[in-house]
């Protein structure tokens, strides 16, 4: 008993944080079981694809829009956090080139959707899903992960999807409603992303001021090779949705977008834990530490795809899919997890707070390319099918982890 109390005392803050970061993904894990059965229902499984895929596009712009930040930004917060001025200095930059980075993006996206022939007749759902990235312009979490405020993150992002689920049920009612989907995702992250500056500059010593251009100048180039890893990586995370509807079919995005959330839902513990121990290894450099952790959330990640392999039927059932459509394919992303939480123990709270940014950069681009050659054989030999695209993402994550160990080992980095 007094161990376990002295152990709660020592990993006071890791708990605390862990804790409101849990609450936020247990929120997180039934806020799509609130609104997916009632839109696939509503819309069918073609619409609510297309809509789908413009919500995946407006996703991966943010990429451009996020810039790097949420993990550098993270970082610079967390080394640097009883410096005032030092706080004032990194929240003004990253905000401000975030605006102008969301701004410039719009605009190019704009064009390219008003010529391009694919967009042809949905050019308002895919502009209106971009207002989505007002949660990484405006929203800044990566000061509450490094201030290791995580109950301001928690409330701020429940209140946003309780007001969407609010909205959604009183104002959409048919088909000729799917529009409100995006504008109501974009309206709560534009409320989310307020609130969040103005709880930022509520703290004591923090305001915002402008700085010379060469200060800005200093904070892109820290944080662009993040943003390339980001850029490269989301080749692999993102593209297949893409190829999924443009080779095959709306129906195949929706499909192949449910695989990919359960295995984004047994990923959100994973993601609180890396984030709710970042701190705390970035201060410490405690690898034994880390792999401690690591360890149980493997554990509890292959616990969890056995419940879900068990019941996967009923929850396709529940999501009002009455079929599981390519179940094999399906039941294989469910794999995934097992491979993509070593990977990400390995990135964020190794070559991270290692500053081993260009070893990150590296897997990425060696992962990209592994993704690209697999996806180029399909395309070539004409096998853009769905269970062959699973099957390549499958592959690619298994390769990302193997690299990624491959050169934690080589330069000792857990140690």
């Amino acid at each position: 008993m007094d161990k376990i109390k002295s152990l709660a005392i020592k990993y006071k803050n890791i708990l605390q944080n862990f804790s409101y970061l849990t609450i936020l993904q247990v929120f997180n894990l039934f806020f799509p079981v609130i609104i997916y059965p009632f839109f696939i229902d509503l819309f069918g499984l073609d619409l609510w694809g297309k809509i789908v895929l413009a919500q995946s596009l407006a996703f991966f712009l943010a990429i451009f829009v996020d810039f790097g930040y949420d993990r550098y930004a993270t970082k610079e917060i967390s080394i640097h956090r009883n410096n005032f001025k030092k706080l004032s200095e990194i929240s003004s930059c990253v905000i401000l080139i975030r605006v102008v980075l969301g701004i410039i993006v719009f605009n190019l996206f704009a064009i390219v959707v008003y010529n391009a022939p694919f967009f042809k007749g949905d050019e308002v759902l895919y502009l209106v899903s971009f207002f989505v990235n007002f949660n990484f312009i405006l929203f800044p979490k990566w000061f509450f992960l490094g201030m290791e405020r995580m109950k301001y993150i928690v409330l701020i992002n429940v209140s946003v999807k309780v007001l969407f689920v609010i909205l959604m049920y009183v104002f959409i009612k048919d088909k000729s409603d799917y529009l409100l989907v995006p504008l109501f995702f974009g309206l709560g992250a534009f409320v989310g992303g307020l609130i969040g500056i103005k709880m930022l500059f509520s703290f004591k010593g923090i305001s915002f001021k402008i700085y010379p251009f060469k200060m800005y100048y200093h904070y892109i180039k820290s944080s662009y090779l993040l943003f390339a890893s980001a850029l490269v990586i989301s080749i692999k995370d993102r593209f297949n949705i893409f190829i999924v509807g443009y080779f095959l079919g709306m129906q195949e995005v929706a499909i192949y977008d449910i695989g990919m959330k359960l295995v984004s839902l047994i990923m959100q513990p994973i993601e609180s834990v890396n984030g709710a121990i970042f701190p705390k290894v970035a201060k410490e450099l405690n690898m034994d530490f880390v792999k401690k952790v690591a360890g149980y959330s493997l554990i509890y990640v292959i616990s969890v795809i056995f419940m879900a392999q068990l019941f996967l039927a009923y929850i396709f059932d529940f999501l009002n899919v009455k079929e599981i459509i390519f179940e094999k394919s399906i039941r294989l992303l469910l794999f995934i997890p097992v491979f993509l939480t070593m990977s990400l123990f390995l990135a964020r709270n190794c070559f991270i707070v290692h500053d081993k940014f260009k070893l990150l950069f590296s897997s990425m681009i060696w992962t990209s390319l592994f993704y690209l050659v697999l996806v180029t054989c399909l395309f070539l030999t004409k096998n853009t099918q769905f269970d062959y695209l699973v099957l390549s993402v499958f592959l690619v994550y298994i390769f990302e982890f193997l690299y990624r160990y491959m050169l934690s080992k080589k330069y000792r980095l857990l140690e």
